[in-house]
């Protein structure tokens, strides 16, 4: 349905559209169109063959289509709503009454001055996408397949509205019929996950506001001093000189040595890059490589930058070139190079060579303010410009009238603009260009001009692949990148932050269901900044966050210098955050083999690695409003303590064998609300489901190297019909595309009656990966017998038995089983 002689933009991301002819009478839907009478409304549905449910069906509302609007309606066969953003919500389950969300990346963070939520506000992302359980708990999905501003409504009926201001409504329908086939066959379309390295599992430690490379390692050491594991350290931009991409501030000399001294031992650094480059500095190669490759975005014509107004000194310093110019961090006017430019993508990939080279040994990369961000367009000077430049005129970029940031329909997205005078400023208009850059700016020439109006949604998820690509041809292995701003199919290249939240008990609980939502989004390596980046984090706050965020995917404590006298890394307060901290991260560590096979299966699969619980368990109808617990895979689950001076909580259990990780009981009642009270301030209450078989490692050293070279074990924890499976997945842990050149091992375990067995499924094609590593050991949680003799491979030796006892936990250690090869191992026990 296109209008004739307006050209429609299409997001340029290659989806994998299956092949081949289909035999339509073995669709699992049916497809019916309504009137096709000219002058009566259109409207069609999509049900679902097997049961008759509606999955979509837009007679609800109808649908319009114009230049600059358009909207379609559609029912819902159940209230069961998840996903759609980004944004804050305050449930995972949507509220579907008359709730109006905007999705359009804006430099906004998810609570700060908002802590009671009351504002539907985007954030830093757009994902179109929502998983909808049926009432019998089938589940499909559905994505609109734009990179507009956009609105949804979710309708009480129930029911959806979507509303965008640009390119088309191409819809996608995912049938299910379980909630991680949806997700799985979402991602097949718009690409896997990435495979993160190893080490990126560990905990990570960030602040803006280090003073300068004293005050970051006295938190390095308090860290390690305390015994709190230590995988990565960030550098935020105060490493910068000037906050100016790629250069070093005074205040860091001497990175270069710290970085080499900590990397020997196993410490990995991810410095941080922003977009808005620095076009005022002197002998800034950056700028003038970018500049004379001519990558930046453009005012539409050169009329805004005509003799007399206050662009003209910068168009002539430009080299007569129209750049628009903003102001973010650095000192200077800032431009804003177009990362759908192949040029910008060889730009920035050679500054990232070169940086790596002289500056920084870096390992991954963090990119941030790239919605991209612009600090109050619009208004009469950025907030940091009188800090900045106190002895100069006011100053800013502003967008004038026109009709791509004045569209006809304005969505939630704009925000309001204060104008007139800054003291005593009133509200005025909405903008799209809040925060950001004038919506009709362009880049390319002909007719390969770009609009930011098209494309502006994109920004991020443009920089994210040359900057993966950029990082990993610098260091030569697997490398890791963190985005704030992301788009469908950003998960193939990086991770992703939940922004600048705020050190209040509220956040911790949104945290989960941020990381439910990108976990659906295809972006499961996500987390949110510990103990809270804006405010002070109160020690009761961090000691509880500290717990809950080693379980995060993307683990990491980081915070802002802003208002805050204290530190808030762990080791700070030693006897209670410190304890917490190494107590939850061990077992994060202790279970990453387990933790790691998850991602593999993500980035093979498309499922989620964090999933609720009725990903595991859709016909529960409690399950289905779950949003303070999760689960790691399908058994691991974690419950944490989400309130301020509670000492227990409630949890749901699904009715299905659940072993409390701290006591190695099974709980005698399922299927029900429960309250469990952890051993003291200090535990995290965690439950395994029966019928699994983890592979762990012991904790050793303070970081993945040491780590990784411990022996392996297996916790199996015996099921309902007394058996368990799992698997491993191995390869070196940072090697490139370790899946294509097939340097990797994959193991499946079962065990049955009185037998556990290893199948080799995928053998090493180095034999190297495994090199050194065996398993050295066998818990079975559940198991009551006494155990006379472990045969291994047929052969009996002086294993060291333990268990059951009065507990019905079972150890057996001194095993010494090579995984590269199948093995078995029987029990024999007394009747």
């Amino acid at each position: 349905f296109e209008i004739p002689n307006v050209n429609r933009f299409v997001p340029p991301i290659a989806l994998n559209l299956p092949n081949g002819e289909f035999d339509i009478t073995k669709n699992e839907y049916v497809f019916a169109l309504g009137s096709q009478i000219t002058g009566e409304a259109f409207h069609f549905s999509i049900k679902r063959k097997s049961t008759g449910a509606i999955l979509f069906d837009t007679a609800i509302g109808g649908f319009f289509y114009a230049d600059k609007f358009m909207s379609l309606s559609s029912l819902l066969p159940s209230k069961n709503i998840y996903g759609l953003g980004e944004n804050m919500h305050l449930s995972f389950r949507h509220n579907l009454d008359f709730m109006t969300w905007p999705t359009f990346g804006r430099d906004q963070p998810p609570s700060y001055g908002n802590e009671d939520g009351s504002k539907n506000l985007n954030l830093y992302g757009s994902h179109p996408f929502y998983e909808c359980v049926e009432n019998d708990g089938n589940t499909h999905g559905v994505f609109l397949f734009s990179a507009s501003a956009l609105d949804y409504q979710l309708l009480p009926y129930p029911g959806i509205t979507f509303r965008t201001i640009s390119g088309m409504l191409d819809f996608y329908v995912f049938l299910g019929p379980n909630p991680e086939d949806v997700v799985g066959q979402y991602t097949a379309l718009i690409g896997r996950p990435t495979l993160v390295p190893y080490w990126s599992l560990g905990f990570q430690l960030s602040k803006y506001g280090y003073e300068n490379i004293e005050t970051m390692k006295q938190a390095v050491e308090r860290t390690l001093d305390n015994g709190i594991p230590l995988d990565v350290q960030f550098l935020d931009i105060d490493h910068m000189e000037n906050q100016t991409d790629f250069t070093i501030s005074p205040e860091f000399d001497g990175i270069k040595d710290f970085i080499a001294e900590t990397k020997a031992t196993g410490l990995r650094w991810i410095p941080i890059l922003d977009p808005a480059i620095d076009t005022e500095r002197m002998n800034y190669s950056v700028h003038s490589a970018a500049l004379e490759a001519n990558i930046y975005f453009t005012w539409p014509n050169s009329s805004y930058v005509s003799e007399g107004t206050d662009y003209y000194d910068d168009y002539e310093r430009l080299g007569n070139k129209s750049v628009m110019l903003g102001y973010v961090w650095p000192l200077g006017k800032a431009a804003f190079p177009n990362f759908l430019d192949e040029a910008a993508q060889q730009w920035w990939y050679d500054e990232i060579q070169k940086w790596k080279r002289e500056s920084i040994d870096f390992d991954g990369l963090w990119i941030d303010m790239n919605e991209p961000a612009n600090f109050d367009t619009n208004k009469i000077r950025p907030w940091n410009w009188q800090a900045q430049r106190p002895n100069e005129p006011d100053w800013n970029l502003h967008c004038p009238i026109n009709e791509w940031d004045d569209p006809p329909y304005v969505t939630m997205a704009a925000l309001w603009t204060s104008c007139g005078d800054e003291d005593n400023a009133t509200l005025c208009s909405r903008r799209m260009s809040d925060k950001t850059l004038c919506m009709f700016a362009v880049h390319g020439d002909g007719d390969n001009i770009l609009r930011h109006y098209d494309s502006h949604n994109l920004y991020g998820w443009a920089q994210s692949p040359i900057t993966k690509r950029a990082a990993e041809d610098a260091t030569g292995s697997r490398s890791l990148v963190i985005s704030r701003s992301t788009f469908p199919s950003s998960g193939k290249y990086a991770g992703h932050w939940l922004g600048d939240n705020a050190s209040i008990w509220p956040d911790m609980h949104r945290s989960i269901i941020g990381m439910l939502e990108f976990n659906l989004f295809g972006i499961p390596y996500v987390g949110a900044d510990i103990c809270g980046f804006f405010l002070n984090a109160t020690e009761p706050l961090c000691n509880r966050w500290m717990q809950l965020g080693a379980f995060y995917p993307f683990s990491r404590n980081h915070n802002t210098y802003e208002g805050r006298p204290i530190p808030q890394d762990p080791g700070y307060w030693p006897d209670t955050v410190g304890v917490s901290s190494q107590r939850a991260l061990k077992i994060r560590y202790r279970f990453l083999p387990y933790i790691y096979t998850l991602f593999y299966e993500a980035h093979i699969k498309g499922s989620t690695v964090v999933r609720p619980l009725f990903h595991e368990f859709p016909r529960d109808r409690r399950a289905l409003t779950i949003d303070t617990q999760f689960l790691l895979g399908s058994a691991f689950l974690v419950s944490p303590i989400l309130e301020e001076d509670a000492i227990s909580r409630e949890i749901y259990l699904p009715d299905e064998l659940w072993y409390d990780f701290h006591s190695y009981k099974f709980e005698q009642l399922t299927g029900t609300d429960i309250t469990v009270v952890p051993l003291d301030n200090f535990t995290i209450p965690l439950h395994l489901r029966g019928g699994y078989i983890f592979p762990v490692q012991e904790y050793f050293g303070n970081n993945t190297q040491h780590t990784r070279q411990q022996p392996l074990g297996l916790v199996i924890t015996v099921g309902r019909e007394r058996t368990a499976f799992g698997s491993l997945y191995w390869d070196n842990g940072d090697s490139l595309d370790p899946i294509g050149t097939e340097a990797y091992q994959l193991i499946e375990f079962e065990f049955s009656e009185d037998m556990i067995i290893g199948s080799v499924i995928h053998r090493d094609i180095t034999g190297s990966v495994l090199e050194g590593l065996m398993i050295e050991s066998v818990e079975i949680w559940g198991y009551e017998f006494e155990v006379s003799d472990v045969i291994v491979n047929g052969e009996s030796n002086n294993f060291t038995i333990e268990g059951p006892g009065e507990i019905e936990f079972l150890q057996i250690s001194g095993l010494s089983i090579d995984p590269k090869e199948d093995f078995t191992i029987v029990l024999t026990h007394h009747n």
